[in-house]
This record gives structure tokens, C-alpha cells and sequence, in this order.
């Protein structure tokens, strides 16, 4: 299955990566450790788990990459020491300037905000790695705002 996701990949030998870009069903350490076992780069929907939106509530210094969309960077430690730590990114989305914006309400009392949560092993800017990820310019200027 996971041979052929990389096939499917959009991204697949895209400048000279072999990157993949999976949903948050490859979200396992097996399947992060194999691909850096096989030294293949990955962006991966993380789940939105307790311990991670733990990490993602009251973050602060958000980086703005367009309007009503800014990314935050960490590395997330998982509870098993034996884990690797790795390389999480959140993306913060403002609905009232978003209204189509994808991802999940996490936060009650952040009730106009949708959060994207992602592991990759890219050292790419931040900003690049959301549009990796996504395969399409969000930012685009003829955009409706």
C-alpha cells in the first residue's frame, strides 16, 4: 500500500525528491520509520490527537503566508521514549476570511479558526511545505477575499 501511494503521488520525483504526500492514515511511526529507512521524504497528515492538539493550544508567534492562513512549526516528542521526535506543522485557518477553508475545529473557544496538522522529515520553509502539500497555490491574488 505504501509503494503505491508513492507511485500515486503528485509530487513523485518532483525537484529530484522522492516525496510523498499521504493522508492521516499513514500517520504511524512504522510508516514514518520506514520511509526514513529508506531515505524517502514525506509530507503526512498527523492525526489531531490529544497530545498534539495539546501542543497546537495557545501556541503563539504564527507566521503568516497569506490572509487567513498562518503555520507554526514544532518538534513533537511522542510519550514513547524509544519514538523519534519529528518535525509537526500546523496550519491555522481563518474561517470568516476562509469560509471554504479545509481542515477541523479543534478548539471550543477558537470557533474561527480550522487547524491542519502535518508531519514531514523536509527541512523546506514552512511555507512551502503547505503547498506541497497541497498541490494548488491557496494564496492565489485572484482569490476571492
Amino acid at each position: 500500500m505504501l509503494r503505491a501511494a508513492s507511485r500515486r503521488s503528485p509530487l513523485r520525483g518532483s525537484l529530484r525528491l522522492a516525496t510523498s504526500s499521504l493522508g492521516c492514515g499513514f500517520y504511524t511511526d512504522e510508516i514514518l520509520s520506514t520511509l526514513e529507512e529508506r531515505s524517502l521524504n514525506y509530507i503526512i497528515a498527523a492525526r489531531a490527537y490529544a497530545n498534539l492538539k495539546h501542543e497546537v493550544h495557545g501556541m503563539k508567534d504564527w507566521v503568516g503566508i497569506c490572509p487567513g492562513i498562518a503555520v507554526r512549526e514544532w518538534r513533537h516528542q511522542p510519550a514513547d521514549p524509544k519514538a523519534k521526535a519529528r518535525r509537526h506543522i500546523v496550519v491555522r485557518k481563518q474561517i470568516s476570511r476562509r469560509p471554504q477553508a479545509g481542515g477541523k475545529l479543534l478548539f471550543e473557544e477558537l470557533p474561527d479558526y480550522r487547524f491542519s496538522l502535518y508531519v514531514t522529515n523536509l527541512e523546506l520553509p514552512l511555507d512551502q511545505i503547505w503547498n506541497i502539500y497541497n498541490s494548488r497555490a491557496d494564496c492565489e491574488p485572484s482569490e476571492a477575499r
